[in-house]
């Protein structure tokens, strides 16, 4: 993650793996394990940046979940 902690209003999470990715969900959760955000992605193998928009999130910890289909 890309600034942290986090300035403005979007931060870059960076993914990297060493194949392709057809489905990719994202998770945000609040530091009480609420899902606060969540979106879905996919990816060649290498790296993928992905800009994600924080403006609707309060200050605070949050825990992001990339996952591999079903796998984490």
């Amino acid at each position: 993650i890309q600034p942290n902690p986090v300035h403005g209003d979007n931060v870059t999470l960076v993914v990297q793996t060493p194949g392709a990715v057809n489905s990719m969900p994202i998770s945000v959760f609040d530091e009480k394990g609420r899902l606060v955000m969540q979106m879905s992605s996919n990816k060649n193998a290498g790296v993928k940046t992905i800009q994600l928009n924080t403006s609707r999130l309060g200050t605070g910890k949050y825990y992001i979940r990339v996952m591999n289909g079903p796998q984490l």
